[in-house]
C-alpha cells in the first residue's frame, strides 16, 4: 500500500499517542497503519516494508498487540500465509485496560485511606475524591462497552 503525506502522518500520529500511553512507537505505528489499510488483513512483510520496520521488530509489535487484543491474526482457507488486522473488539479491549489501570488506582488510594484513617476529614478529602473518580471510571466501562456492541450491531443491519 502506497502511503501519502497525510497518512504517514496520520500513523506516526498514533504512534506517537501510544508513546503517551507507555507502549511501542512502533505498536502504535503498526495500529495506524492496520486502521487504514486496504485491505484491512497484512502479512507481516507487507506491514514491515510499508512502515520500513524490521522482520523482528513487527514480530515483536504483533506478539505484543495480539496480547492486548488490539490485532489479530488470521489465515484463509486455502493460503499458508498469515495475515494481521484490527481485532473487531479492539476498542473493548483498550477499554478493559483502562478500567483494570483505575481499579488499580481505586485500590491504591483506598491503602491511603486506610493510613490516614485517624487523620481527621480534610486531610482524607484528596483520597476520597479520587477513589470516587476511580470508582465511577470502573463502573462505566461495562456501559461504555454495551454501547459500543449496540452501535456495531445498528451498523450492520
Amino acid at each position: 500500500m502506497e502511503l501519502n503525506n497525510e497518512k504517514k502522518r496520520f500513523i506516526e500520529n498514533i504512534g506517537l499517542f501510544f508513546e503517551t500511553q507507555r507502549l511501542p512507537r512502533l505498536a502504535g505505528r503498526m495500529v495506524g497503519f492496520l486502521l487504514i489499510c486496504d485491505p484491512p488483513e497484512q502479512t507481516a512483510n507487507e506491514i514491515g516494508g510499508t512502515l520500513e520496520m524490521s522482520k523482528g521488530s513487527v514480530s515483536t509489535m504483533t506478539r505484543l498487540l495480539m496480547q492486548m487484543g488490539i490485532i489479530e491474526k488470521v489465515s484463509p482457507f486455502g493460503t499458508r500465509r498469515d495475515y494481521y488486522r484490527i481485532h473487531p473488539r479492539a476498542s473493548e479491549q483498550l477499554l478493559l485496560a483502562r478500567q483494570a489501570e483505575f481499579l488499580q488506582l481505586r485500590n491504591l488510594v483506598s491503602q491511603g485511606l486506610a493510613v490516614l484513617s485517624n487523620e481527621g476529614q480534610t486531610s482524607q478529602q484528596r483520597l476520597i475524591e479520587m477513589r470516587t473518580m476511580c470508582q465511577l471510571v470502573v463502573d462505566e466501562v461495562p456501559h461504555l462497552i454495551e454501547q459500543l456492541r449496540t452501535v456495531r450491531e445498528d451498523r450492520s443491519e
